[in-house]
């Protein structure tokens, strides 16, 4: 081969090889901007997934706001007392013996004003277990549900004579709640007659709320503002007490009255459990959990 032959197929094989990466480049070129729209496509969906979740929280806190205007507006329409900040009368617990809650029923327990009566209580001593989450058709002894209100649940109550249609809403707000955002829930029977004639009530610790006539909108706010972690029970945060579980007595259909209110009420086999369970505790405190 020539010389001239030679560098005339190395011109041709340059061109090629100049085509080749003019090619390549050019399709890197087109990737490229391929990944960057689809960089900017995924920016664009998270950018609006952010938009829409921050939108749906405004669109949720200015629903909550309007409805919590609305029920303020409505309290003396429903007979309902505004939200009262109660006094601490503090806590600890009750042995389970009857001795001990013959010495302690709730009318000395939980203490009130001539202006705002001490029950149901919001805080105060109290039996060493608790009763499930639920949406009970008995009375349940105050001495065990001030326990749960200890532990971030709110309970609601409804008076023995409290108007049969009230109390079925009461209960269908209980269950939708425990179903949803507050499993924290109890709604029972008062063991007796709610004060100042009132025929529900909403406790949470150190709060509460009366009422003649129940309300949903009126619970909801109640229950968004004292539920667990925005209440001030000394002992939120812990999970829902559930039937079975260690430290929880389930009223099983049956009015759940301990001494001295059994002799007035009627007696409760459940007590046995309470004295079998008196050394029981429902859960591990979070601080003595984190110690060990």
């Amino acid at each position: 081969m020539s010389e001239e032959e030679y560098a005339s197929k190395r011109e041709r094989q340059k061109a090629r090889r100049a085509e080749r990466l003019e090619r390549e480049a050019a399709t890197a070129k087109v990737a490229n901007r391929k990944q960057q729209g689809i960089y900017g496509l995924i920016v664009v969906v998270v950018l609006a997934l952010i938009g829409g979740l921050v939108v749906n929280q405004i669109n949720q806190r200015n629903a909550e706001a309007e409805q919590a205007e609305a029920v303020a507006a409505r309290l003396g329409e429903l007979g309902c007392t505004e939200d009262i900040r109660m006094e601490d009368l503090g806590g600890g617990h009750i042995a389970g013996s009857p001795e001990a809650l013959i010495a302690e029923p709730p009318s000395v327990i939980y203490t009130g004003t001539d202006e705002v009566p001490g029950e149901p209580p919001s805080s105060g001593r109290h039996l060493g277990q608790v009763v499930p989450s639920g949406v009970f058709d008995v009375p349940i002894d105050p001495r065990l549900t001030t326990h749960n209100l200890e532990h971030g649940y709110v309970v609601a109550w409804y008076s023995p004579d409290a108007p049969a249609e009230g109390v079925e809403a009461m209960k269908a707000w209980g269950e939708s709640a425990i179903d949803g955002d507050f499993p924290k829930i109890v709604v029972a029977e008062y063991y007796e007659p709610l004060p100042d004639g009132k025929n529900f009530s909403l406790s949470a610790w150190f709060h509460r709320q009366d009422c003649d006539t129940f309300d949903a909108d009126v619970a909801d706010v109640f229950t968004r503002a004292y539920y667990d972690t925005s209440g001030e029970g000394p002992e939120k945060g812990i999970p829902g007490h559930t039937i079975g579980a260690q430290g929880v007595i389930d009223p099983e259909g049956e009015p759940l009255f301990l001494p001295p209110l059994d002799e007035q009420f009627g007696t409760s086999s459940i007590f046995e459990d309470v004295e079998d369970a008196e050394d029981a505790s429902p859960v591990i405190d979070p601080s003595e959990q984190a110690s060990e």
